[in-house]
């Protein structure tokens, strides 16, 4: 075995210690300084740290933004960040931009930039509602009883070319 070899099967055998951990809940490391948390760091963006549980309670409901656009004579038409060419791999990941409009601090900047792509993208646009939606599952109960999942509006905001404002 040449050394390159047993440097990438020790990092290799790293790894997936760090995925039992995450797995079993058990994170010796805690108090290691900055090693610890170098590990944790580690162990998070690559999701080695990852709990695995059967019921993710972590995993959110799918998010969605929508825009409808008008123009002066009325006509109404609506986009998408990802466009309409867009590959199922550029949508997940609009899809998971959108989840960042949780947080509500973020969603006046984050609406007002999408606003201006829209606006950029639309030149005879002269009005953008943006809309985050996110897919709400009703409880089992609800379900026997008829009731189906639905895309509920969680933010909505309206920019105007002409103002520059929003309302």
């Amino acid at each position: 075995m040449t050394r390159r070899h047993a440097l990438f099967t020790a990092l290799a055998a790293g790894h997936l210690a760090l995925v039992a951990c995450g797995a079993a809940g058990f994170a010796p490391w805690a108090g290691w300084g900055a090693a610890g948390e170098s590990l944790r760091w580690y162990g998070t963006v690559t999701e080695a740290g990852n709990g695995y549980g059967y019921f993710a309670p972590v995993v959110g409901m799918p998010s969605r933004v929508t825009f409808v656009m008008s123009d002066d004579a009325g006509r109404a038409w609506e986009d998408s960040l990802a466009g309409s060419t867009a590959s199922p791999e550029a949508r997940l990941r609009m899809g998971t931009i959108a989840l960042g409009a949780g947080d509500p601090e973020l969603r006046p900047r984050l609406t007002a930039s999408w606003a201006a792509t829209m606006f950029g993208r639309h030149p005879d646009a002269e009005q953008v509602v943006v809309r985050i939606e996110t897919y709400e599952l009703p409880p089992m109960e609800h379900v026997r009883a008829g009731e189906k999942a639905r895309w509920e509006t969680v933010y909505e905001a309206t920019f105007r070319r002409a103002t520059g404002g929003k309302e």
